[in-house]
């Protein structure tokens, strides 16, 4: 039985703040974690999916993220950043060899029912931090020649571009869709694992 020391949480979780519990092991084809209600114990053989992605760990700094789901509906993600999402190379390295370990205890019968996904990357986000500038010159443009109806228009333009940075805010994704490429568990792509 190994303990991997990795930051986790139950569920699939978004924007997180604060990871809240630490430590998970992997032995004889099961996964065990602490959640708030005592010890999660749960075989490999019953994982649905693996869905693996980076997510961004402070200044210039990517870390690993998994989402493990269960076919009774119980999922858990996993973060190779410390306990507040930033770069930590004891757990980037902890979060590595759980993944590495995870896949390779996955009974053989299982793989080919469980689904392998890589996160696609993210669509450039420079366009939108572009247009919303665009937005918010001509809002204050308009709010200065025109008056009220200048500010009820900027108000108008800025709930416009809240509902598209809004979701991707509180997804925690950074602009990553829900969708994702199947990758080979036998050879998980490097880049997945900062």
């Amino acid at each position: 039985m190994t303990l991997y020391s990795v930051c986790h949480a139950n569920g699939i979780v978004g924007f997180v703040m604060h990871i809240p519990e630490d430590g998970i092991e992997v032995a004889d084809g099961m996964v065990r974690w602490k959640s708030g209600t005592g010890t999660v114990e749960q075989s490999l053989a019953d994982l649905e999916q693996v869905r693996l992605y980076t997510i961004p760990a402070g200044k210039y700094r990517n870390a690993g993220r998994g989402e493990l789901t269960f076919r009774n509906g119980r999922a858990l993600s996993v973060f190779g950043t410390g306990r507040l999402g930033l770069h930590d190379p004891v757990r980037a390295s902890a979060y590595r060899g759980l993944m590495l370990d995870l896949h390779a205890q996955i009974p053989a019968q299982a793989r080919s029912r469980i689904r392998f996904l890589v996160q696609r990357p993210a669509q450039p986000q420079w366009i939108w931090v572009a247009l919303t500038l665009v937005v918010l010159a001509t809002g204050v443009f308009l709010a200065i020649k025109v008056g009220v109806a200048g500010i009820v228009g900027l108000l108008i333009l800025l709930a416009l571009m809240a509902v598209r940075f809004v979701p991707l805010f509180l997804s925690g994704s950074g602009g990553v869709g829900p969708k994702g490429d199947a990758y080979n568990p036998d050879a998980i792509p490097n880049h997945l694992m900062p």
